[in-house]
């Protein structure tokens, strides 16, 4: 069980590192070519085509324990890894190499920076289209709320001289897009 628990002062590079050794050469040849074909896999790694990719997804699964939250977080993390790397090699650089070894660095910091102004605008979205949801929800309860009623003033007052749920549903159809824009108006917001 402490196999699975890892050390708090690794890195993530370690960690991969790690994984790596354990990996047999078969496992290592599988994952290098999992993008081709399973024929193609199969072709590589001289193993059957059912035998290949059945490994293969059971070596994919087994890394597949992260939700991609989790695994987002550890893809920035790895880019801090790297960036803190970068800096320590950047102060003992000499002029020839600093250039480049800053450059590296400021690549890892604008792939965190778009990766994490990705995460906020989807967030954005998603708010919006739940407030949005959220909205049309309401003002479907309330349809069937002045229907309840109307019911309602009807069993209460049936002989009252106007139609009741004329006259409901009446207001209701001038006032529902108003408040339909509003509500919209404010998920913009």
């Amino acid at each position: 069980m402490s196999e699975l628990v890892p050390t708090p002062n690794k890195t993530a590079a370690e960690l991969r590192d790690e994984e790596r050794r354990r990996r047999s050469n078969m496992d290592q040849i599988l994952l290098k070519n999992a993008r081709l074909s399973p024929q193609e896999i199969s072709d590589r790694s001289g193993m059957p085509v059912d035998d290949a990719m059945g490994r293969l997804y059971e070596l994919l699964r087994s890394r597949d324990h992260l939700t991609d939250r989790q695994e987002e977080r550890l893809l920035i993390i790895e880019m801090g890894d790297l960036i803190d790397e970068m800096r320590m090699r950047a102060s003992s650089a000499n002029d020839d190499n600093y250039a480049d070894i800053a450059n590296a660095a400021l690549r890892g910091y604008d792939s965190i920076a778009k990766r994490l102004d990705a995460r906020r605008k989807l967030s954005e979205i998603d708010i919006s289209e739940i407030t949005r949801a959220q909205g049309e929800m309401f003002l479907a309860i309330m349809l069937e709320a002045v229907g309840l009623v109307a019911t309602r003033l009807e069993e209460l007052h049936p002989d009252s001289e106007w139609d009741i749920r004329s006259e409901l549903e009446e207001g209701f159809a001038i006032a529902l897009p108003v408040a339909r824009d509003e509500v919209n108006k404010r998920v913009r917001e």
